[in-house]
């Protein structure tokens, strides 16, 4: 069995709450200059051990921070290439994408800056590091925060924020997830994968909605069929014509809830791909409808 290089657990849960702890203080501040400074965080972070001895392979070019902030669908598809040995339970551990960030940054295929660039704001990672550390106008303790846990949950996921957050947070994990949804979701339909990805690639909003109901304790999410039907069903949702507006994230949620409420009731397990394909769009035709 391969055992993949991951950064250990309690140290690195350690190394967390550290730094967390310290909302807006010292431990904080060193943290982001170390950051900004780049070599001072590499430094930092090989201080937490590592355990497991085979290697992941690395992304074979330097990416930008936008390739690396919202990756297009064939960098996500060329990192899944590489990255498909990977078991789902290594590809939802926080710690195994920790060290995988990290390495990339040890390689300098991405800067240590990247990982503080968020959905919220248009600055750079960079901007927003320096932005924490100088100003202190309007609660800057939680800016200093703010600009903390988005590195952390851009290196591996915020385990704080739930199960979620490995799949919807940090980049690298979502390419893994989502490609590996879209190309079942492909096998099973027949529909190019470019197709299906268009609402779950719309947005990183539009994919959390999706990865929520992923890793939630509702078992009929848990099922890949029904991840894999949903997927397709959410293709209804796609406008027809230039002047209808693309669906808001908030659809996928309540797809995703709608199947999960008849799953209470319905042993959705004995359904075929098709069946749940076909329930799927009947949820989406009565959300249109309304």
């Amino acid at each position: 069995m391969t055992e993949w290089k991951q950064l250990d657990d309690a140290a690195w849960a350690a190394f967390r709450a550290d730094i967390l702890r310290d909302k807006g203080g010292p431990t904080q501040e060193n943290f982001l200059k170390s950051v900004k400074d780049g070599d001072p965080f590499i430094v930092k972070m090989n201080e937490i051990p590592v355990v497991g001895d085979s290697d992941l392979a690395l992304y074979p070019v330097r990416l930008s921070e936008a390739q690396f902030k919202n990756p297009p669908s064939s960098t996500e598809s060329r990192m899944y290439d590489l990255w498909s040995p990977l078991s789902p339970a290594v590809a939802s551990s926080t710690s195994f994408w920790a060290n995988a960030t990290m390495e990339h940054v040890r390689s300098h295929r991405i800067e240590p800056s990247y990982l503080a660039s968020n959905d919220v704001s248009s600055q750079t990672g960079a901007e927003r590091v320096d932005r924490a550390l100088t100003q202190k106008d309007t609660n800057p303790e939680k800016r200093m925060d703010d600009c903390v846990r988005s590195i952390i949950r851009q290196l591996g996921g915020l385990p704080q924020r739930g199960n979620r957050s490995v799949l919807a947070d940090c980049p690298f994990a979502r390419a893994w997830w989502r490609e590996r949804l879209l190309r079942n979701a492909e096998q099973r339909s027949g529909i190019p994968k470019a197709r299906i990805g268009e609402i779950l690639r719309r947005s990183k909003d539009h994919w959390v909605r999706f990865a929520s109901a992923m890793v939630s304790k509702n078992p009929v999410f848990g099922m890949s069929l029904v991840q894999e039907a949903a997927a397709v069903g959410l293709i209804r949702f796609l406008p027809q014509s230039s002047t209808e507006k693309f669906p808001p994230a908030r659809v996928v949620q309540d797809v995703c809830q709608a199947l999960c409420f008849i799953g209470g009731s319905r042993e959705l397990g004995v359904l075929d791909f098709v069946e749940l394909r076909q329930m799927t769009e009947s949820i989406v035709d009565a959300i249109r409808d309304k």
